[in-house]
């Protein structure tokens, strides 16, 4: 059985740490506001696979909640989070930067919870490697994206963009009538918006291919 004692004051630390707003957590975590307050003040309860989703959330293990430090206040001497998952392969990088090398060599495999295979499917579903700061208010440098391979999206999501063959991108995409456009999302001023004519497009110069609308991202350690 989990500890909410121990689970709040880490999620209260992670929320200090990550200047995250809790209306923000909870847009991201597809919860109302009010859960993320109940989760805080101990009244709701969380089960492990929404623990992997706040951790991934802010780019932690989903044991950090109940870390060693957590422990020796309480006198618990270990706590195991524990759900479904499967491996997801990990292909190459994709660059969250200005578009450059994209790379299909297998790194490992990403353990993914079993709702989102049971949601888009094991063969939908592709993780890769973010390398990059255009990203970073939300996607950290080193990270791992999980990514639902469509070809739809509304304006404003995070999509990942295969740009002239062999360069990609993981950025907010917005088609206008005239246009493709790609925005960062980063505390670096140096990352500027960049976009294409649909001319340019139509004539491959560059090709554009949407490869998949990104879903969460999580540390970057993997499993063989």
């Amino acid at each position: 059985m989990l500890n909410k004692d121990i689970f709040r004051l880490q999620l209260r630390k992670a929320i200090e740490e990550s200047n995250f707003s809790q209306a923000e957590i909870a847009r991201r975590l597809k919860v109302n506001p009010a859960t993320i307050t109940g989760w805080l003040n101990g009244r709701n309860d969380v089960n492990s696979t929404k623990i992997i989703e706040i951790a991934a959330v802010f780019h932690k293990k989903p044991q950090w909640f109940f870390d060693d430090n957590a422990f020796s206040e309480s006198g618990l001497k270990e706590i195991k989070v524990v759900t479904p998952t499967l491996n997801i392969p990990v292909y190459g990088q994709i660059v969250a930067g200005y578009p450059n090398g994209y790379d299909d060599d297998r790194l490992g495999y990403l353990p993914v919870p079993e709702k989102y295979v049971k949601e888009y499917g094991k063969d939908n579903l592709l993780a890769l490697k973010i390398v990059g700061t255009s990203m970073n208010k939300k996607i950290t440098d080193g990270s791992i994206a999980l990514i639902y391979k469509t070809t739809e999206f509304e304006n404003g999501d995070i999509m990942a963009v295969i740009i002239d063959g062999d360069k990609a991108t993981l950025k907010h995409l917005y088609k206008y009538p005239k246009f493709l456009r790609f925005e960062p999302d980063s505390y670096d001023p140096e990352q500027r918006p960049f976009q294409y004519t649909n001319t340019q497009i139509e004539n491959n110069e560059p090709s554009v291919i949407v490869i998949g609308k990104y879903l969460y991202s999580s540390s970057p350690e993997l499993v063989d």
